[in-house]
Order: C-alpha cells, then sequence, then structure tokens
C-alpha cells in the first residue's frame, strides 16, 4: 500500500520508492503543472492514469489541489489507490511554501508540508530538475532554465508557468513543460504529460488532454 507520509521536502511517499526509481530501468512518469484549484480535473487525470504510473511530478501552480488529493487519499481508500507511489512537487508563484496535511498514521495529529521552489529527484539514473520556471524567466527564454539544469547537474529539467505545453533538446538537457491542465495559453489546448524515463535511452513523452467527463473549466469544489 502506497504511504502518504513525507519522505523529503516536498515529496510524499516512502525512501524504498526514491531507491526504486533511482536504480530503475526504466519509470512511467505523471507529469502536471498549473492546475490553479481545478480539483476535479485533477481527480480524472488520477483516475485515468495515476495507478499506471511510478511517480507524479508537479511543477506548481496548484500544489493545494495535490494536497487536497493527499488528504482525501488518507481517509478514502479509493483515493489512496490513484496516488502514484512517490509524489514530487515544487512551489509555484501561486503556491504558498507549506500546507497543513493530516497525518495517516495519527488522524488527531497534523502535519506541515513545505514546497520548496526547486527538486532534484534521480529516476533511471537521470537527474531530473523540477521547478515551476518563473523564477527563471521561462516566459521569455529556456537558457535560464537550462543553465540552471545544468548548474545542478541534471539532464533532465521539468518545469511550468508558461501554460503552454513544451519540449525539447537544449545542449543535451531535456526541457518537458506539460501545459495546463485548464487554462491553456496560447493556441495550446488543455494538457498534462506522460514520460518515460529509461536508464538506457532518452527520454520519450507524450502530451494529454483531461478525459471527458471531467466538470468544465471554471468547475471545482473543495471538501
Amino acid at each position: 500500500m502506497n504511504t502518504l507520509e513525507e519522505c523529503k521536502t516536498g515529496m510524499f511517499g516512502s525512501p524504498d520508492n526514491i531507491s526504486k526509481l533511482k536504480n530503475a530501468d526504466s519509470a512511467r512518469i505523471l507529469v502536471i503543472a498549473d492546475t490553479h484549484e481545478r480539483i476535479p480535473v485533477l481527480r480524472g487525470i488520477l483516475k485515468e492514469y495515476g495507478p499506471k504510473c511510478d511517480a507524479l511530478i508537479f511543477a506548481g501552480d496548484g500544489a493545494a489541489d495535490i494536497m487536497e488529493c493527499r488528504e482525501e487519499a488518507v481517509y478514502e481508500e479509493r483515493m489512496r489507490l490513484l496516488i502514484p507511489p512517490l509524489v514530487v512537487m515544487a512551489m509555484g508563484n501561486c503556491d504558498l511554501p507549506a500546507y497543513k496535511g493530516t497525518s495517516e498514521k495519527d488522524r488527531q495529529k497534523s502535519l506541515i508540508f513545505r514546497i520548496p521552489p526547486m527538486q532534484i529527484i534521480n529516476i533511471c539514473g537521470n537527474n531530473i530538475l523540477v521547478t515551476h520556471g518563473h523564477l527563471h524567466s521561462v516566459t521569455f527564454s529556456p537558457e535560464p532554465i537550462i543553465n540552471a539544469a545544468r548548474h545542478n547537474s541534471c539532464s533532465v529539467v521539468i518545469y511550468g508557468h508558461t501554460h503552454i505545453p513544451a519540449a525539447g533538446k537544449f545542449h543535451a538537457i531535456f526541457a518537458l513543460n506539460p501545459g495546463s491542465t485548464c487554462i491553456p495559453r496560447g493556441d495550446s489546448r488543455e494538457s498534462f504529460a506522460l514520460m518515460t524515463l529509461s536508464s538506457k535511452s532518452s527520454p520519450k513523452y507524450s502530451f494529454e488532454t483531461p478525459g471527458k467527463g471531467i466538470p468544465a473549466l471554471g468547475t471545482h469544489s473543495r471538501r
């Protein structure tokens, strides 16, 4: 059974899952950003893709939404089963640096989950920088965030903020922005990404659109 306890700042799952992902030959990652309080959309994505993925990487602006789903999972087994074994979060410009959550070990106890502006996680031997992008001016140029990845010895960088899906290699560093699940910009559509990492090949990815039956944009609820 997946644990919902904090295993590192901005991550919940078990330390064993971090180790397993680092040493895995391949892993499937659900990549989401910029959910902006559309929790029903996030629930729908988790329902369809969460059980099939080894980790969820969230690149900011909607950390409260992730924490809301975690809170539900503390009380509801069906939601717990939808959340991948490891969740990695970075703080966006619309997020708070910390959120209160209920301990799964003692529901009378509250925990504080801190969300850092940058994360580094190793999956299948790939160092991955996770950050929202607002601190690196991603709206104007990819260079600052690519330089940040290089400075931190990362071969992959995941970011958000622009609300526009994008992927590409820059100076041997693979950059992925999953877009926004509910507030697309430019000519893009609502989106998130699935990424497959391997210890033997370059990252593979696809952009996905939230499925049918998910409440329309602007509809959201909190328990």
